[in-house]
């Protein structure tokens, strides 16, 4: 454990997050988190939160529709035949 109480310019006495020992701000890191922490309790991010699907691909800029086209409708109701 560091002695936090000794002077260093520039430097400040900081806290860590998870244990609440006293350390030298220099000596903390930055937790992936957001929070400082000693290099006791520091751990990286875990490499599987970084896994993704693929990615769709994405729709064409632009299409364009077509006026031919030849549909084949029906005027008049399809029945069945009668057995």
């Amino acid at each position: 454990m560091s002695k936090p109480h000794y002077f260093v310019l520039g430097d400040y006495n900081a806290a860590c997050f998870e244990c609440g020992r006293r350390f030298k701000a220099s000596t903390l890191k930055k937790h992936w988190r957001g929070y400082y922490v000693c290099p006791e309790h520091w751990e990286p991010r875990d490499p599987q939160e970084f896994v993704g699907t693929p990615r769709r691909p994405e729709a064409p800029p632009w299409v364009q529709l077509q006026e031919d086209l030849f549909v084949d409708t029906p005027t008049t109701p399809w029945v069945p035949p009668i057995r």
